[in-house]
């Protein structure tokens, strides 16, 4: 029997083959593009799910109003600790400055240092390969590295016990390797270093604040199993206020607490350091679904739009005595059967499609068909696709009586033309189109969010910034460094900052100026320590007042320089000489700059403080030297690039023995904020692209079974003296309708949540209508093009021979 089912479901597919290879190209593309999703969804909500305690581990946030941040304050952990029954361990952390470390005659600029306490290992599943959980972070003075990490500087070495310089000057011992950092691992680190020396002075070059106004560390606990976040948030809380910590006590602060499950796709706070954002997370998979279900409803409309051919053939099957359930069990068989070679086609495209994916998306991702959990994605789908697609069409041919199917008299029974199922098939027609249109208005949106990002940005004009890492003997040896480099004919200016202009060094409430209030405590300004000619180096203008000058002997210690946003803020008409003060170093407004952004627009717009670096600790404070450069094409195919590198690098090694020479565009860091939510916005316009396709190929076979249903109509009206163009205009303007009302449904729809998705940019564009006009333009034109050519052709058939046809 199963047999006899599968040989006439095969002969019905081939025998429709135009529909069929439309049904299983439709359904094989959307299959793959919802498996390539499946994964990376799949691997987002994997973050931190390889820890033992994953369910008890929770992050502390500092919270007030709207605003949450993953902060710590370093005294408050060892009182709450001891304070709070419910909290078993804790552990603080902060990632530390780009270190230069040396073993031999090998250098590296290490980024992923991470420093943190003995309880770190005891909390987080991450697996000693060497050394004792509880030892390798007691001494001060250890380190612990990850595998890779371990390789690059030993080899095959034993690296215990081994000496690393940090700095080319301090000494830190190798107590442990770790196995490699998970993936999806929130935190991402390659060395542990103890915190005790980046807090207690003995680490000269850097120094963190450790008193009960400093949050400046993230804090992470382990719970008792069945405790409360909100009973254990409120304690820490109050102890806090007890304390007095100036964040909760003065300023109305409040500690709330995330759970390790969260941290990577809710990031708090634009400096997060997790990166995952669950809003994307649903947004492709609703696509997944979107395409899914378009692709169902292209098997549909083709299914029930080729009843007519069928009929005959139900109608003698039920008068040799095929019974309804019999009928219904044939015809989802060939669903299901074009489902599954759908699925295997999908396969293969998904494996082809891979790479180009992982290189977007940056992740690893494989699709091993061995996998158990895809294996279970792809039965649902098939079980999916081939019931939801299959079920209805099925429905409809096994009702009809035999008689009236024999005869072919469809089109009496109201189902071809203005019946529910002429109503069902517009319906589904209306609803790809409100996918499609609303993909390709959020595709532009997201687009023109996104330049607009980069167009905002800082620009250099014709010119260019190189920006190099203060390392080593970089900083002290800075003036004469600048007076040679300052040699070269394409160096324009030299300068050096606390950090780069894309990062954050320090935000505060405490500058002060005449007619502060209240109002001003929740005002956070970013300040920030920067040489001579620094305004010079980035281009920008300053709008009243002057720059810094070593012609004026007090700007070292009393001058100050705000931004327009700063000034705004005081409410200074002529700040120029206007009191201010940092803390408790009073001072003097000297001028005022333009507002320039260099960080991501995603980031709080805040006023801007600058201030020299102090004589004498330039190498504690300087992070960064930039460069700015004149004359040359910013790439390695001009020549003169090249000569300029060699010159840097000359005089790099000039002051510096052992850091290696680095250098970096900042024009491509600026833009390196934006290289996730780009190729994001590149995945989401790929998308749209694969579902219009999908759309346009149902409308294709749509459009030929109607075409052939109305054989005999459109002949007639071609002896009657109709030409082609009336024809093609006839059979286009029912579809030309369905896109216009679709476009009508869609456009609020997507205004609603592009809008929506907008808000969590600083800095954003307006949705303005020719979005919505130009994107309905786009869909009727590919509407337009995939149905002429159908329509077109069945336009210029020969009428006699479609009189004989019919």
């Amino acid at each position: 029997m199963f047999y006899h089912y599968l040989k006439i479901a095969c002969r019905s597919l081939i025998r429709n083959r135009y529909f069929t290879v439309l049904n299983i190209i439709g359904l094989s593309m959307g299959v793959a593009v919802i498996i390539l999703i499946l994964l990376w969804v799949q691997d987002e909500l994997s973050y931190d799910n390889f820890h033992e305690n994953r369910k008890e581990i929770s992050r502390i946030l500092m919270a007030k109003d709207d605003f949450e941040g993953p902060s710590m304050i370093y005294p408050l952990a060892g009182v709450i600790k001891e304070g709070i029954p419910e909290i078993l361990n804790i552990t603080q952390t902060r990632f530390v400055d780009p270190l230069l470390i040396n073993y031999n005659n090998k250098s590296f600029y290490e980024n992923n240092v991470l420093a943190t306490d003995s309880a770190f290992l005891q909390i987080f599943s991450f697996p000693l390969l060497h050394g004792n959980i509880n030892d390798v972070l007691k001494d001060p003075q250890s380190v612990v590295l990850t595998q890779e990490t371990s390789e690059k500087y030993f080899g095959d070495e034993d690296p215990m016990g081994k000496i690393l310089k940090f700095e080319g000057k301090y000494s830190f011992k190798v107590t442990g390797v770790l196995k490699n950092v998970p993936k999806n691992s929130h935190l991402k680190f390659n060395i542990l270093v103890p915190l005790q020396p980046f807090i207690d002075g003995s680490y000269e070059n850097v120094g963190y604040g450790t008193g009960w106004g400093d949050p400046n560390f993230q804090g992470y606990i382990l719970l008792g199993k069945n405790s409360s976040d909100t009973v254990v948030a409120r304690k820490i809380t109050q102890i806090a206020l007890e304390n007095k910590a100036p964040h909760v006590y003065r300023l109305g602060y409040t500690f709330k607490i995330q759970n390790l499950s969260q941290i990577y796709l809710y990031p708090k706070s634009y400096w997060d350091i997790a990166k995952g954002d669950m809003r994307m997370v649903i947004i492709f998979s609703l696509i997944a679904v979107f395409i899914l279900i378009i692709a169902c409803f292209n098997f549909i409309n083709l299914s029930t739009a080729l009843v007519h051919k069928r009929m005959r053939s139900i109608g003698f099957y039920k008068i040799i005595g095929a019974s309804r359930s019999q009928l219904i069990f044939q015809l989802l068989g060939e669903s299901f059967i074009i489902a599954f070679l759908s699925l295997n086609f999908a396969l293969i495209i998904g494996r082809l499609l891979m790479p180009i994916f992982n290189e977007i998306t940056g992740k690893q991702l494989e699709l091993n068909i061995a996998d158990p959990q895809l294996i279970r994605y792809m039965l649902l789908i098939l079980l999916f696709t081939g019931f939801a697609a299959g079920i209805y069409p099925s429905l409809i041919l096994s009702r009809f009586k035999p008689v009236v199917a024999l005869k072919g008299e469809f089109s009496n029974l109201k189902n071809l033309k203005g019946g529910r199922k002429e109503i069902l098939r517009k319906t589904l027609v209306v609803m790809q189109f409100i996918i499609s249109i609303a993909l390709i208005i959020g595709t532009i949106v997201i687009y023109r969010q996104f330049n607009y990002a980069i167009s905002s940005s800082w620009k250099s004009g014709n010119d260019f910034v190189i920006h190099l890492p203060v390392k080593e003997n970089a900083a002290r040896e800075f003036d004469q460094m600048k007076s040679r480099l300052l040699q070269h004919p394409n160096i324009v200016s030299v300068a050096m900052k606390d950090c780069l202009p894309t990062e954050l060094n320090n935000s505060t409430s405490g500058v002060y100026w005449d007619g502060k209030g209240p109002e001003h405590d929740n005002v956070w300004i970013e300040t920030t320590a920067v040489s001579y000619d620094y305004f010079k180096t980035v281009n920008t203008d300053v709008v009243m007042g002057r720059d810094f000058s070593k012609e004026y002997g007090t700007d070292s210690i009393h001058g100050f320089i705000i931004d327009d946003a700063l000034m705004k803020v005081t409410g200074y008409h002529d700040p120029i000489g206007q009191n201010i003060k940092l803390y408790s170093y009073p001072g003097k407004i000297i001028g005022v700059v333009k507002n320039q952004l260099f960080k991501s627009i995603n980031s709080p717009n805040r006023p801007m403080f600058f201030y020299l670096i102090p004589k004498g600790m330039e190498a504690e404070m300087a992070s960064d030297i930039l460069i700015r450069v004149t004359g040359i094409e910013p790439t390695h195919k001009d020549s003169n690039l090249n000569q300029l590198v060699e010159f840097l690098e000359k005089e790099w090694k000039a002051v510096n023995k052992i850091a290696p020479f680095e250098y970096h565009f900042l024009d491509e860091t600026i833009k390196a904020q934006y290289a996730k939510e780009q190729n994001l916005g590149r995945l989401i316009s790929y998308f749209s692209v694969f579902t219009i396709f999908i759309s346009c190929l149902g409308l294709m076979g749509l459009v030929a079974a109607i075409s052939q249903s109305r054989t005999k109509e459109i002949a007639i009206r071609k002896v009657n003296g109709a030409k082609t163009e009336q024809i093609f205009f006839l059979l286009l303007k029912d579809f030309m309708i369905l896109v216009f009302i679709a476009t009508v449904i869609a456009c609020p729809i997507a205004w609603y949540f592009m809008n929506e998705w907008l808000q969590s940019y600083t800095l954003r564009i307006q949705l303005s209508p020719w979005i919505f006009i130009f994107s309905f333009g786009i869909l009727s034109i590919i509407s337009i093009l995939t149905l002429g050519i159908q329509t077109y052709h069945a336009a210029l058939r020969n009428p006699v021979k479609s009189l004989k046809y019919e």
